[in-house]
């Protein structure tokens, strides 16, 4: 396997390994507040996708000693996810031809892309792994998300 592939295997599982403790952490009890915590309309990555609705998907929590948040767009079968803790954004968009991934640590962006275009095992697990990230505790809406969104910055 390639290192660029490895590279992007090893941020994909950090990226949805922090969406996963986002929503699994549980509520700390001394001098917390949960910023936005409450059920939303899809199970998975994978129900909001199939909608094939316009979405924005949105949790948050804060407490002593931490603060992280998600946001997930939906647009004709793309994806765009932020995710924010510890004064880091990571971001990753999801199209049928490739994941593109990148944060805020550099001032200008390091995009990493995944080729999906070609059937292989990588290319699968990738995106099966995503589409069953849960959404269950976060607040969808639709709304009118601006294609731009999509498109990664520029290198």
């Amino acid at each position: 396997m390639s290192t660029k592939i490895i590279g992007i295997i090893l941020i994909v599982i950090v990226v949805l390994g922090g969406g996963y403790l986002l929503v699994s952490k549980p509520n700390p009890k001394n001098d917390s507040a949960e910023i936005a915590t409450t059920q939303g309309n899809y199970a998975t990555v994978g129900d909001a996708t199939e909608s094939g609705k316009s979405l924005k998907c949105t949790y948050a929590r804060a407490g002593a000693g931490y603060n992280a948040s998600a946001t997930y767009y939906f647009l004709d079968g793309k994806i765009r996810i932020e995710l924010m803790a510890q004064n880091t954004t990571s971001f990753m968009i999801l199209t049928d031809s490739a994941l593109h991934t990148w944060n805020d640590l550099t001032e200008k962006p390091r995009v990493t892309t995944l080729n999906l275009s070609g059937s292989g095992a990588t290319s699968e697990a990738v995106v099966t792994s995503l589409m069953r990230t849960p959404l269950s505790e976060f607040t969808c809406q639709e709304t009118n998300v601006d294609a731009s969104l999509f498109t990664p910055p520029a290198q």
